[in-house]
């Protein structure tokens, strides 16, 4: 009868046998490689770590062929390129390059074996020949100023015909540059350029230099002019400030005395004004009580008068109507006109008289009147105006108004008594005249 303890170590050991033969021959591609992988009698595989693909196999290598590619960019640099220009001057490039697989089945194919693609060996010979040729073709085509001064133009032209012919191979030029030129032994290309550049340069910087510093004393002349003249400028327009300034508070102070001056002088002319005005009134005040004390005296006076003229002309017309009714009596005894006009010439004279005493009594009343207006008159000061039409003074009426009066007053005496008042002022002004020039009369008597 069969162990049991080795019926369950059978299973175990074939498995642990198993893992032990199949392990050394799973593969797991790495991130920067790519496997193409040769089945016997089933083509070909790519195994990478890309998106989309396989990353892992079972190798045995007498069932299968196998090539691995790196995916990383490789640089390659190609020194001591010999090269000629369109001149034929003799110089030497060093170039830089970086290249990288894009299609590793195309690549494993026109690379070759496996030992001329580890490590990019066989690649990077390929790509250094390719370099060469198209550098020194590429060169015949431009000077060496122009290269020198052109070297991007002239890198990226090597590039793109280097790219156009790897592209079959799998292969991608990532970037490419022409990093120096040196001469070449025994020739003095670059050297001579360099020099001529430098003479060039020297002479060029002298010149610069004497312009620079020409522009430099010129620049620096008329900035001090513009120095100066800004500072004049500025000193002017400081005295002038200075200058407005005093101006300005020489009239501001001018302005403050007049303004003093002014109300100084207002002041006095309101007190000057103020004593006038009293002084004035003081006058003015003394003038009217004068005058109110000599109008008082004058009505005094002038009733006075007025009552004693009353007296004499009532006398008189009492008198007169007495001589009147005399002459009346008289003259109706008297049977001859002549008679009665002597009785009438006497009336008349006594009328004369009458008329006389009255116009001296008038004469005293007015008299004393002006004398009691005197004192006052003399310290006022009236202005008199008539129009001619009515007016008096001091009661006596001076216009024609007056005179119509006078002439009413005799009319209605003429009226009331019967006796022509009128002729009697008339004949006694006659009379009067003829008294008063007595040698004309007498002389025409004479002559008669």
């Amino acid at each position: 009868m069969i162990d049991p303890i080795f019926l369950l170590a059978i299973p175990i050991i074939i498995v642990v046998a198993v893992l032990v033969f199949f392990s050394p021959r799973y593969v797991v591609v790495p991130p920067h490689q790519a496997h193409v992988v040769v089945t016997r009698g089933a083509g070909r595989k790519l195994f990478t770590a890309r998106t989309g693909e396989k990353s892992s196999y079972f190798y045995f290598p007498l069932l299968h062929k196998r090539t691995v590619l790196p995916l990383r960019n490789k640089q390659l640099l190609i020194e001591n390129i010999p090269l000629r220009d369109k001149d034929l001057a003799k110089f030497i490039c060093d170039v830089v390059c970086w290249i990288n697989i894009t299609d590793p089945v195309t690549a494993a194919e026109r690379i070759g074996a496996q030992d001329r693609i580890s490590d990019f060996v066989g690649i990077e010979d390929d790509i250094k020949n390719l370099v060469r040729a198209v550098t020194r073709n590429s060169s015949m085509k431009m000077d060496v100023v122009r290269l020198m001064s052109e070297r991007l133009e002239f890198s990226k032209r090597i590039g793109d015909e280097i790219s156009t012919s790897i592209r079959d191979w799998g292969v991608t030029l990532v970037d490419l540059e022409c990093i120096h030129f040196v001469d070449q032994e025994p020739y003095t290309v670059i050297k001579d350029l360099e020099q001529r550049q430098a003479a060039q340069i020297n002479s060029t910087t002298r010149k610069t230099v004497a312009e620079r510093n020409k522009e430099a004393v010129v620049v620096e002349s008329t900035a001090k002019k513009v120095e100066e003249a800004t500072i004049a400028e500025n000193e002017e327009i400081f005295k002038t400030r200075q200058i407005e300034r005093d101006e300005k508070l020489g009239q501001r102070e001018q302005r403050k005395v007049m303004s003093i001056a002014e109300e100084e002088r207002k002041a006095n002319l309101q007190k000057v004004e103020a004593g006038k005005a009293l002084t004035v009134g003081e006058a003015k005040y003394r003038a009217e009580a004068q005058i109110e004390e000599a109008k008082g005296a004058a009505e005094s006076v002038r009733q006075k008068g007025q009552a004693d003229a009353d007296v004499i002309d009532m006398t008189g017309s009492a008198q007169a109507e007495v001589i009147r009714k005399q002459a009346f009596a008289e003259a109706a005894g008297i049977d001859k006109k002549a008679d009665a006009q002597k009785k009438y010439q006497q009336a008349g004279a006594m009328a004369i008289e009458v008329i006389t005493k009255m116009f001296d009594t008038y004469a005293n009343i007015q008299k004393a009147m002006f004398e009691s207006y005197g004192p006052a008159l003399e310290k006022a000061k009236i202005e008199l105006i008539s129009t001619g039409e009515k007016g008096s003074i001091m009661g006596i009426p001076i216009g024609a108004e007056g005179g119509i009066a006078m002439g009413g007053f005799l009319k209605g005496m003429s009226e009331t008594s019967g006796v022509d008042f009128g002729g009697l002022v008339k004949d006694a002004v006659d009379t009067a005249k003829t008294i008063m020039k007595p040698s004309e009369k007498s002389g025409g008597k004479k002559g008669k």
